[in-house]
């Protein structure tokens, strides 16, 4: 008996040899095609995640290239609130603090000098101002334009002494103020950016005694920035106006009161920023930009501890600062 007999008997069938060889081609293209699926797949896998991957390490770059500009700034903002603290529990201001009086002219003649060292020593601490409540005035202690020490005296309640006054009304134990920017002449060709911070003078009753009011210079605050190698390095306050700017132009247009708006400059990047407030890496157009917050007036981190400053009567200008660049 042959074998197609056997077949036939046991009811098995035999498929010809041409749709067998018709079979093993089409399993053999369903192959290739799912092979070649597999592969597709594998490859727009490995290029998302080398694209991912790419993010990352420039994310990481931007973080690596600010973090000295954030330290400064950290360290500097730190330095202008403890100082603060420190000069307000000195023992020339003990008699303001006991009995709602000035010092007398001995002692402030003696501390006169430590101001003017004070003022050599810190650059950006562009002038100092004391307000006395009872006797209604002011002392404005300041280096002029050839570093000679000044200290001009006002014995009546100038606008200056009711702005201090009213600040200092809204401040309570060690509170400092970190209060809107504002524009200072020199002299007639050249302006300045200062940032007042204020804290108040108490009596042990509670009564406002007084008030000391450091003008910190943004140029200065922000020096060292100059010799930058970053992109069009930048420092932008919470209402997208450059503090700091590497191109000098940029720099100088707040303090001349022409137009120093990130949003002009990046008008794609700067809502995602501002919406996130976090730390940032966004394309504007066929740019990238490279961005970190630092909260100035209230929380920094320097040598790696995180330090709360004590502020309060924040203007909006410093809920936040924005430090970054233009990737190249």
């Amino acid at each position: 008996m042959n074998v197609r007999k056997k077949s036939q008997r046991y009811g098995l069938h035999t498929f010809p040899h041409q749709t067998l060889m018709k079979i093993i081609r089409v399993l053999y293209v369903v192959f290739g095609v799912l092979v070649t699926a597999m592969l597709i797949v594998a490859a727009l896998w490995y290029s998302i995640y080398q694209e991912r991957l790419a993010v990352e390490n420039a994310f990481t770059q931007g973080t690596k290239d600010l973090a000295p500009y954030i330290a400064q700034i950290s360290k500097t903002a730190w330095f202008v609130t403890s100082k603060f603290r420190d000069e307000g529990h000195s023992t020339v201001y003990q008699a303001i603090r006991t009995t709602g009086t000035e010092q007398t002219e001995e002692v402030r003649r003696q501390y006169q000098r430590r101001i003017e060292e004070m003022l050599r020593a810190y650059p950006f601490i562009h002038e100092i101002i004391f307000t006395y409540a009872q006797s209604g005035r002011t002392f404005d202690d300041y280096l002029d334009a050839e570093g000679v020490y000044q200290s001009d005296i006002h014995t009546t309640k100038t606008q200056e002494f009711r702005t201090r006054e009213l600040i200092a009304s809204l401040l309570r134990g060690d509170e400092v103020s970190m209060e809107r920017i504002e524009i200072h002449s020199h002299d007639s060709h050249q302006s300045t950016v200062i940032v007042p911070y204020t804290m108040a003078f108490r009596t042990d009753s509670g009564a406002l005694a007084g008030s000391v009011t450091m003008h910190v210079e943004l140029e200065e605050f922000f020096k060292g920035f100059e010799d930058t190698t970053l992109k069009n390095l930048f420092v932008v306050g919470n209402e997208g106006r450059y503090l700091w700017h590497a191109d000098p132009a940029k720099r100088n247009e707040y303090a001349e009161g022409r137009d120093s708006s990130f949003f002009t400059d990046y008008p794609e990047a700067y809502p995602d920023i501002l919406g996130g407030r976090g730390e940032r890496r966004v394309r504007d157009g066929n740019r990238f930009i490279q961005v970190r917050p630092i909260h100035v007036a209230f929380e920094v981190i320097v040598d790696g501890e995180v330090k709360k400053i004590n502020t309060q009567n924040v203007s909006p200008q410093h809920y936040v600062w924005f430090i970054g660049y233009e990737e190249q």
